[in-house]
């Protein structure tokens, strides 16, 4: 599929993104020639692992990873301090203007975030700091100044809407679910007019 052209290629949410841990993981364990490796997730990364082990995926992993380490999952957003998330959490009206204009991918790398996330944050942080304060961080003052510029150079990087709207739909229903389709599509997917949780306890 070609992501420029295909909307069918950004049909996804960390839910279905194990697919690509798999990938990952069979490509180190064949350069690395081990049978069992590490993994160490971060933020959404951790979050698909974490919904993968509570799937039928859940032996295929346990096959080849030996330990997984998380951090910071997105599982419970209702605390978020994070000013463009609760601007956008307030109702679905933002959501659904980047879906009417057919946006499907959010924050993808282009002239705009490497001039301002690399080239800028190089001299002047503070412009990058009240950025992330807005995109993805409540307190800034828990940055490392120095480590910066190698941090956003590889910040954003890009995800799909749905990731997004999934995000906002936990973040609305203070729980941590699948994918709210709408009802009758709930009935079909899941056999109930809501998501079911996803239970990681």
């Amino acid at each position: 599929m070609d992501p420029d052209n295909d909307a069918e290629f950004w049909d996804f949410s960390f839910v279905e993104r194990y697919r690509d841990d798999q990938a990952n993981i069979e490509f180190i364990r064949d350069t690395v020639g081990q049978n069992k490796i590490a993994f160490v997730g971060h933020g959404e990364g951790f979050t698909t692992m974490l919904t993968a082990l509570t799937t039928e995926q859940a032996n295929w992993f346990k096959q080849r990873v030996s330990v997984v380490v998380g951090l910071a999952p997105v599982s419970k957003l209702d605390n978020i301090k994070t000013t463009l998330l609760r601007a956008l959490g307030v109702n679905d009206f933002a959501i659904n203007i980047v879906k009417f204009f057919g946006i499907r991918e959010w924050f993808y790398p282009n002239i705009y975030t490497r001039t301002l996330f690399v080239n800028i944050c190089n001299y002047l942080p503070q412009i990058c700091e009240f950025n992330l304060e807005y995109i993805s961080d409540g307190d800034t003052e828990v940055n490392d100044r120095k480590l910066l510029r190698i941090y956003l150079g590889h910040f954003p990087g890009g995800l799909s809407v749905k990731v997004l709207d999934h995000e906002l739909q936990i973040y609305q229903a203070e729980r941590f679910q699948y994918f709210d389709y709408g009802a009758e599509k709930n009935i079909e997917k899941y056999g109930t007019e809501t998501p079911p949780l996803i239970r990681v306890d």
